[in-house]
Parts: structure tokens; C-alpha cells; sequence
């Protein structure tokens, strides 16, 4: 884990840091995933394709043979060097991560959100960066979509955004719509869906 955007920013400006900043490994570091279904699971398996050693945190999901499932996120929050986060948004889930359990996190741990935005408390986050409480984070949703131009976001060095991408390859959303495509035609046809891909679940006798 090395900070990029400094390094970046200060080779492009004619500077050469080459010892200036040290970075950490990958292998052996702890890759925390908070959400532990399909998405995560798939992150688990790339974090410890590298190295890592995962923990997962999910009230509801069952442990696999990899991975030790948690019911208790503070511990994860407390243990991990790298935090990811993979739930969906629901009542539960607003603000799980607010400024109490950002304070858990070790000071040069990283947060990475991919899920809802919502998911952050986006101002207690904020705080925990300008005062570098944690040492990073990586944003691909946000809690207003999109940001203002004049957020405060953008003015933090330790924090890495993009636009709500994380699902957006070529692969995806060619898959995206073919599966969209053979669901409608399933239901014209009389054959019905796949319910797992069903994301409105409360609507399905409409269909």
C-alpha cells in the first residue's frame, strides 16, 4: 500500500520522492469486509488472492470455508487494515460507519466504500480524514450524487474518488442486459425469472 496520489502529483511537479515514502504490503496485511454476500465474497477472494488475510463481518450470512464470519463489527473495524464495504443500504445500514466506529479503526487503516453512499456518515468521515484518524479512504458512491463542486471532499489529499463505476466494465453491463433482456422475454413468454436477480423482490407478482 503505497500513497499514490502524493507520489503521483509530486513526480509530475519535477520532483523524484524515491525514499521519502515508505509503503506496506499487501501480503499478510488484514482486508476487512463488511457485507459479506455475493459482491463481498468476490472481494474476499481477490484481497486473498494477494495475500491478505480476510475477516468478514455480516449479521446474517453464514461462515464459508475461507472465512470466519463475525457478528461483531467492532472487531472488524478495530483488527483491519483495510476496510471494504459491501452492504446494501436499508435502515440498518444508514450510517453504519459514522464517527464512533471510524474512530475504531487503526490510524493508517484505509476505508473503501463501493456500496450506497449513505452507508458512510460522509461528514464524520470527512473529520476522521482532515484529522487523520484514519489514513485514507476510497470513494466510488457518495451521499449526494454528485458532490457539489465546492465540497469539502475535494480538498482532502488522503482521500481517492470515483463516480459510481465500481460495477460499470464492459463484461457488466453487457451481462446487465442480456439478463434484463432474457428475464422480459422469460415473462412474456410464460416462463417466468430468476428470482435471485430480482433487486424490487416486493414487486414481483406484478410481474
Amino acid at each position: 500500500m503505497k500513497d499514490v496520489l502524493s507520489l503521483d502529483s509530486q513526480v509530475k511537479a519535477g520532483g523524484w520522492p524515491k525514499t521519502k515514502y515508505v509503503g506496506r504490503d499487501l501480503a499478510g496485511a488484514v482486508f476487512g469486509v463488511v457485507g459479506f454476500v455475493e459482491i463481498g465474497q468476490r472481494a474476499a477472494a481477490l484481497a486473498r488472492g494477494l495475500g491478505m488475510k480476510v475477516i468478514a463481518y455480516d449479521p446474517f450470512a453464514a461462515d464459508t470455508l475461507e472465512t470466519a464470519v463475525s457478528r461483531d463489527l467492532s472487531e472488524i473495524l478495530r483488527t483491519a487494515d483495510v476496510v471494504s464495504l459491501h452492504c446494501p443500504l436499508m435502515p440498518q445500514t444508514h450510517h453504519l460507519i459514522n464517527s464512533e466506529r471510524l474512530s475504531l479503526m487503526k490510524q493508517d487503516a484505509f476505508l473503501i466504500n463501493t456500496a450506497r453512499g449513505a452507508v458512510v456518515d460522509q461528514a464524520a468521515l470527512v473529520t476522521a480524514l482532515q484529522t487523520k484518524s484514519i489514513a485514507g479512504a476510497a470513494l466510488d458512491s457518495f451521499e449526494e450524487e454528485p458532490p457539489p463542486s465546492d465540497s469539502v471532499l475535494w480538498t482532502l489529499p488522503n482521500l481517492i474518488a470515483t463516480p459510481h463505476v465500481g460495477g460499470a466494465s464492459r463484461s457488466a453491463l453487457r451481462n446487465m442486459a442480456v439478463q434484463s433482456a432474457t428475464h422480459i422475454i422469460g415473462v412474456l413468454e410464460g416462463r417466468g425469472y430468476d428470482s435471485q436477480a430480482l433487486a424490487n423482490k416486493n414487486l414481483a407478482s406484478a410481474a
